[in-house]
């Protein structure tokens, strides 16, 4: 575990320009994440080399940002140029975009995903029956990518979706989580109070200080009931798979190949400049990314981190 918490020097981008890029013509159709070829080395399993393919068929599988093999992640886009001529290009500059999350249904017992580094107490992220609610996770991002033709001409453009001080951030939650879940377990007789002077409690309480040093949004130890905040962040460390073991020995199970996964939605448009000097925008995509922290194959001791030529390749 690092020695030191970079939460609040982190925040995101705020998105005062949303009303800006909504009333830009839409001239591109985003079609999808592109195919990815990326051959790997045998003897080491290494990507070799990462190959894009401009195609109206998108990528398909799982997009897996295990934090424990990489703090950043980046999406090839297949865009598609919709200017009936061939000489209008199209050339993308940033994405505007936001986080989604579903708060109700089936993953209501989570409650909402809490990022610190950015807020200690909004929610990051939204579910869209709650969309007008505060939340922390929007972010104007780089864009990157070749001079796309008109006449439905298509091209790849780099979207960095998740930054690396997002990852990080993510990252230092599910370890808050951690800390959380053992905080709870070694104060079980108390009913999650917190109220411990074990290893796992006195570190979050430095790391609460360091976030609130009023002590009024964040508190380890309560009196009389568990504490709320250590309840909320616990609800996330099965996450983190080498804290799984804690709460449930039958997760641990050599049958139990992958560790789960949390799924947040990325939605958002892209900004392009086209050949007049004019300003456009894509029309929305969406797609969603599953994060985890060691959620790889579980060995009968330790849990490893996921790792595929897709995710080396979008780490990149």
């Amino acid at each position: 575990m690092r020695p030191i918490f970079y939460f609040g020097l982190l925040s995101f981008v705020a998105c005062d320009a949303g009303t800006r890029i909504e009333s830009l013509p839409s001239r591109a159709t985003i079609l999808g994440v592109s195919k990815i070829v990326a051959p790997i080395d045998d003897a080491t399993g290494l990507v070799e080399s990462c190959t894009y393919e401009a195609s109206p068929t998108e990528f398909a599988g799982p997009i897996v940002l295990d934090t424990a093999v990489a703090h950043q992640l980046t999406l090839p886009l297949t865009v598609r140029n919709n200017a009936d001529s061939e000489t209008d290009g199209l050339q993308p500059l940033r994405m505007e975009l936001r986080w989604e999350c579903d708060s109700a249904g089936f993953s209501g017992d989570l409650g909402p995903l809490v990022v610190p580094a950015f807020d200690p107490s909004i929610p990051f992220c939204n579910g869209r029956r709650d969309e007008n609610a505060s939340f922390a996770g929007f972010d104007t991002v780089e864009a990157s990518g070749a001079l796309i033709p008109g006449a439905g001409g298509l091209g790849i453009v780099r979207v960095t979706a998740v930054p690396f001080a997002l990852g990080q951030a993510i990252d230092e939650t599910f370890e808050v989580a951690s800390l959380a879940e053992q905080c709870c377990f070694e104060t079980r007789a108390t009913n999650c109070d917190g109220q411990s002077t074990a290893v796992a409690c006195t570190r979050l309480e430095q790391i609460f200080r360091e976030l609130d040093p009023s002590g009024v949004q964040l508190q380890v130890a309560v009196q009389n009931g568990p504490s709320d905040d250590l309840v909320r962040f616990q609800a996330f460390a099965i996450y983190n798979g080498g804290n799984l073991c804690v709460r449930d020995r039958t997760l641990c199970d050599s049958s139990f190949l992958q560790g789960p996964t949390y799924s947040m939605r990325l939605r958002g448009h892209l900004e392009l400049l086209d050949t007049d000097g004019d300003l456009a925008r894509s029309d929305e995509f969406a797609t969603s990314i599953e994060f985890c922290r060691n959620c790889g194959y579980w060995n009968g001791l330790e849990r490893f981190p996921y790792s595929s030529g897709t995710l080396q390749c979008l780490a990149r």
